[in-house]
């Protein structure tokens, strides 16, 4: 075994900490095996933050590699070294946690994120926007008390077929993709709320007040942080849960997506 970082305890992991729900729970929760996943970008050592997210990970699929999935995120071309990727299968191996083979690697699922990006511009669920990510930010100057911080992605979806927006099409700008999160929910859900539970199991209501229409197709990455995780949990089945429980904002962003892939294209 290579030499782990110093940024790694040299004791093995005595116990599990209390927050980390029980498998059991989330078997309930799932109605059957919880399927995890673990994805860590290889443009570094791995430090304690990516050990606890692993084992979380790791217990909530019951300590079971047929139902724990290792994801290596290496579509940053200019940052990613095997290296960094072979420390991390030595690191995991280190903290007794073993992953169902083969494992898989983003740059081989490129083809599958156009796809599914072409899918949602079919059914007319996402659209170009051609501004600067600082004149999109330039477009939140509302204040927001959100308890969870998060700050919603502006609407751009009045600003496509603006002259300034033409123009910068013609010259061959290339634009990020946005979802829009009110004709996503208004298709697939049009006459009640669309709800997601976390892993407690508590119920939580979609608002695209609190999201907005955030970026799934980036100008430099086949897809956003969001899509590629959502395409990932939805193309290999596992559980929502577990992710839910670590990041709620990509779940309510997420469920409109997953639902507007799933509408017939072209309605209205």
């Amino acid at each position: 075994m290579s030499e782990l970082p110093a940024s790694i305890p040299a004791s093995t992991p005595a116990s599990i900490p209390a927050s980390i729900p029980a498998s059991a729970s989330l078997q309930k929760l799932c109605g059957g095996n919880v399927r995890t996943r673990f994805a860590p970008s290889p443009t570094g050592y791995m430090h304690l933050g990516h050990a606890y997210s692993a084992l979380s990970a790791w217990y909530a699929a019951g300590a079971n590699a047929e139902h724990f999935h290792l994801r290596i995120d290496d579509l940053d071309t200019t940052r990613c070294k095997d290296a960094f990727t072979t420390q991390i299968f030595d690191d995991l191996r280190w903290l007794g946690i073993s992953w169902q083979e083969p494992v898989c690697y983003q740059s081989a699922r490129t083809a599958k994120y156009e796809e599914r990006l072409a899918t949602l511009q079919e059914g007319d669920f996402i659209y170009p926007c051609y501004l600067t990510r600082k004149e999109a930010d330039s477009l939140l100057t509302a204040p927001h008390s959100f308890e969870d911080g998060l700050v919603p992605a502006p609407s751009t979806r009045h600003l496509v077929n603006t002259q300034e927006s033409r123009k910068r099409e013609a010259s061959g700008m290339t634009p990020v993709w946005r979802l829009d999160s009110a004709r996503a929910i208004g298709e697939v859900s049009p006459s009640k709320p669309l709800y997601w539970h976390d892993h407690k199991g508590t119920q939580h209501r979609v608002d695209a007040t609190r999201f907005g229409d955030v970026v799934l197709g980036r100008r430099d990455s086949p897809a956003s942080y969001p899509r590629k995780s959502l395409f990932f949990l939805h193309g290999e089945g596992h559980s929502g849960p577990q992710k839910r429980a670590r990041w709620p904002p990509a779940t309510a962003n997420g469920v409109p997506a997953e639902r507007g892939e799933r509408a017939p294209a072209g309605r209205t």
